[in-house]
């Protein structure tokens, strides 16, 4: 019998928060109320009948969706504009889009390619790489097309899918061995060039205070 069909990968989404400060808002909207027309009555400003009550409950339900919606929409507008300066700062820095993409890719792969993909990729998210390296960034772009290959061949592998998660389990273990490589050459240029301006900074203000 061939075994079941993988399921399709799924990239964790980001919830803007212009979308998180909405739900927040129509989550909070009955309770809100509740706990208005509570402390209404508690402080004497509710009719003593029903008849009475449910006219003054109406009108202050008015009052209450006004203020309350016109303090939601200005939270969400806030929320929305950090939103907007976060995608623009996303844009603007390759760094932060590649480390962004490269968790997408590690999460939506780490339950599709069994247990050894799977030691393999969260070796690779606990790597300190250097995503300002331009070279870093090309091994993540190589890294996610594979997981995004191996996934759709997997999908419509049948019966051999075994050896498709053995052959993405050595690719991936080359990478990972590159991406480690090229950590420890970002880190060696790193420690190098604050040596050079450490000399450089002796040299140039040092002679002052001599």
């Amino acid at each position: 019998m061939a075994p079941a069909p993988m399921p399709a990968a799924t990239k964790v989404r980001r919830i803007r928060r212009s979308r998180f400060m909405a739900g927040v808002a129509i989550h909070f909207l009955a309770p809100a109320y509740i706990l208005l027309l509570i402390a209404d009555t508690a402080m004497g400003g509710a009719p003593g009948t029903w008849a009475g009550w449910l006219p003054h409950a109406l009108r202050l339900g008015g009052w209450f969706l006004l203020i309350y919606g016109l303090a939601s929409l200005a939270l969400i507008a806030l929320a929305a504009a950090g939103d907007r300066r976060e995608a623009q700062r996303e844009t603007h820095d390759p760094a932060a889009q590649s480390r962004w993409e490269l968790s997408q890719s590690l999460a939506g792969a780490r339950d599709r390619f069994g247990e050894d993909v799977a030691a393999l990729l969260d070796q690779i998210a606990a790597m300190p790489l250097d995503h300002d390296d331009s070279q870093t960034r090309q091994m993540v772009q190589d890294l996610q097309r594979l997981l995004d290959a191996a996934g759709a061949a997997l999908d419509q592998a049948d019966g051999a899918q075994a050896p498709l998660r053995r052959q993405t389990a050595t690719a991936l273990a080359t990478l990972k061995q590159a991406l480690e490589a090229r950590s420890r050459e970002s880190g060696i240029l790193a420690q190098d060039k604050a040596r050079t301006l450490a000399h450089y900074v002796e040299l140039k203000y040092g002679e002052k205070f001599d």
